[in-house]
């Protein structure tokens, strides 16, 4: 006769410890990834951003490592406490995940999930501020809208610290929820209106000086990683499995953790790297040098957004200026035409 040694759980019970154990090797694996990133940006020599600047972006991404390594840590202990120290609770492991926001360790990783999406939310606030030319009117809502869903993240950590709460619970979720949808919401216009501008400098610097200088700052992985894609896609499967309640909210949940620090540490690697577009300067005009005759592009010098130097042979050479790309265009198109 064959002994089985199964657990006495039901199907879904074990499917949920399932997800939280495969969600947890995903998220370590996202992990690893932000090390590497982390090293790769400290190794920059980031000679092309002012002191002011690094220091910010130093800041965001000690934040975030911290707050990573904070919440897979919990996730950890989590583990630990369900399958090996205190395994024998009444009703099984599973019976850990639903209360697991009242031990220390998930108020921990709580607050560190809280933190990490503010920090994240902001410095992608901030790389709308730069890539719109030091915008101020125009992060007022977003930077109001981030901190109306860090309010409502910390009302839920604070809730489920109570015995009788739980994140998968109605008390919180009522919380949770509307949460979810103000952050996700928000990542998703910021990487919207982020995606409309690269695209929009795309097609600028195409018309000026084809599409291969194009390349290095409006490339899909450019366009993915800038706009913070990433994070914005993975919320939406998140917000999506949250709001059903079922098991693979438990998987997804875990990685979102992750790809929340990670995403913001992309764009600063790129910033660090030189490889990020850095909108127009405040203020500034936006300058274009060229020479009539044959089309023969040569060489490309950038000092700001546009500000480029285009060797086309003859000895005629105009200047034309413009505030804003979109005048720039015009004025370029009417220019080669004449």
């Amino acid at each position: 006769m064959t002994m089985s040694f199964a657990p006495q759980e039901s199907s879904s019970d074990l499917w949920t410890e399932r997800a939280e154990l495969s969600g947890t090797i995903v998220a370590s694996a996202a992990y690893g990834i932000h090390i590497c990133v982390l090293i790769l940006i400290l190794r920059a020599p980031k000679d092309s951003i002012s002191t002011r600047l690094k220091r910010l972006l130093s800041c965001g991404v000690i934040i975030l490592f911290a707050t990573a390594t904070i919440q897979l840590a919990s996730q950890v202990r989590l583990l630990q406490v369900m399958w090996i120290d205190k395994r024998d609770i009444p009703g099984g492991p599973f019976s850990w995940i639903s209360i697991q926001y009242t031990l220390a360790s998930g108020t921990v990783g709580n607050v560190g999930f809280t933190v990490a999406t503010f920090v994240a939310d902001t410095l992608l606030i901030f790389r709308l501020f730069v890539v719109y030319g030091n915008n101020y009117y125009l992060i007022i809502l977003p930077f109001l809208s981030n901190i109306a869903a860090a309010t409502l993240s910390g009302i839920a950590a604070v809730q489920s610290v109570h015995p009788d709460s739980s994140g998968f619970k109605l008390g919180e979720r009522n919380t949770m929820i509307p949460f979810f949808v103000l952050t996700i919401t928000l990542n998703i216009l910021l990487s919207l209106a982020i995606t409309y501008r690269l695209l929009s400098v795309r097609r600028l610097v195409t018309t000026v000086v084809g599409a291969e200088h194009a390349k290095l700052y409006t490339s899909l992985s450019a366009v993915i990683i800038e706009s913070a894609a990433l994070t914005s896609v993975t919320g939406i499967i998140a917000l999506a499995c949250y709001i059903q309640n079922g098991v693979l909210q438990h998987f997804v949940l875990e990685v979102y953790d992750q790809i929340i620090c990670l995403a913001p540490q992309l764009i600063v690697l790129r910033v660090a790297l030189g490889r990020s577009y850095e909108g127009e300067s405040h203020g500034e005009l936006s300058t274009l040098k060229f020479r009539r005759g044959a089309m023969n592009r040569q060489t490309v010098t950038a000092q700001s957004e546009v500000t480029t130097v285009l060797q086309l042979g003859g000895s005629e050479s105009t200047t034309i200026t413009a505030k804003s790309t979109e005048d720039l265009e015009v004025k370029i198109d009417n220019d080669i035409c004449v």
